[in-house]
């Protein structure tokens, strides 16, 4: 599938109190992508943006300040963002983009007189913690792409714009490489993961449940780059200070089992199975 190049305006600000905002929105619910989710403005190229090629990094920062001004009415010169990485869509999904992801702080928080009110609802500046607080609390939803950046935005208000910037570049690369981690609510993350499953399908989705603890459920990955890949995102939950209980199987099925030996031994947890599973994919040791 061949990705659209898109880009993303991520804008801060200082309210009242001088603390760092952002400037967020609700996609609307007839969107064809993540509605309902609160995202950044962004969107696809357009050939008025300028030509792609060489010249990419220019012509997406066009797109990022046409898109910004049509979702928001916000206006921010393609000149004053910062390059905050890029992510793309899992190739599993019926749309896929390259998104350049930008950064740019303005003074003062602007108000919003959207051209395109269709496509972003309930636009606010908001403070990155208030959004997590929201978002915890099941009020409400933010688009798993979205959700890290904000973490990482709430981690340090007061760094300078290159040093935030910089940060975001990092974590979105972390990301890019370790493949997607859905969190669509908390301490839930959905991991798909490549396996041998019937096509057209070529991944299943991985869980890890649990806040304090975790157990990872249908790690079906036979493959070593997967199974190494997911591991990394099982250290990055134990760095975050909670810790694994269990590998949990729903069924016997090869697309639900393969890593399950693997993703034990090296968590040192047990693996969890209703008898008949265990009977028919044979008792990893550690059971």
């Amino acid at each position: 599938m061949k990705l659209k190049a898109s880009a993303v305006a991520i804008v801060l600000s200082r309210d009242d109190e001088g603390r760092r905002v952002v400037l967020v929105g609700m996609r609307h619910p007839r969107s064809q992508f993540l509605a309902g989710f609160f995202a950044f403005p962004g969107g696809a190229h357009d050939t008025a943006d300028g030509p792609l090629g060489a010249g990419e990094e220019q012509a997406l920062r066009r797109t990022a300040s046409r898109e910004l001004f049509e979702e928001t009415g916000v206006e921010v010169a393609p000149e004053m963002f910062h390059h905050a990485g890029r992510r793309t869509t899992p190739p599993f999904t019926p749309r896929g983009f390259d998104s350049l992801m930008l950064l740019a702080e303005i003074p003062r928080p602007a108000p919003f007189s959207p051209a395109a009110p269709e496509e972003l609802l309930d636009l606010q500046w908001a403070r990155p913690a208030e959004i997590l607080r929201r978002w915890r609390a099941l009020e409400i939803r933010v688009a798993p792409p979205v959700l890290p950046l904000v973490q990482e935005l709430a981690r340090g208000e007061d760094a300078a714009l290159p040093e935030v910037a910089a940060r975001l570049f990092a974590l979105n690369a972390e990301m890019e490489a370790d493949g997607p981690r859905i969190e669509f609510v908390p301490d839930v993350l959905m991991i798909p993961v490549r396996t041998a499953t019937l096509p057209p399908a070529s991944h299943t989705n991985c869980y890890f449940v649990g806040r304090r603890e975790f157990v990872i459920l249908d790690p079906g990955c036979g493959d070593e780059d997967e199974i190494a890949r997911l591991l990394r995102h099982a250290r990055r939950r134990l760095a975050e200070g909670t810790s694994a209980k269990a590998v949990l199987l729903t069924h016997h099925h090869q697309d639900h089992v393969s890593g399950a030996a693997a993703i034990a031994g090296a968590l040192a947890v047990p693996v969890l199975a209703h008898a008949e599973t265990l009977a028919r994919i044979g008792r990893p040791s550690g059971v």
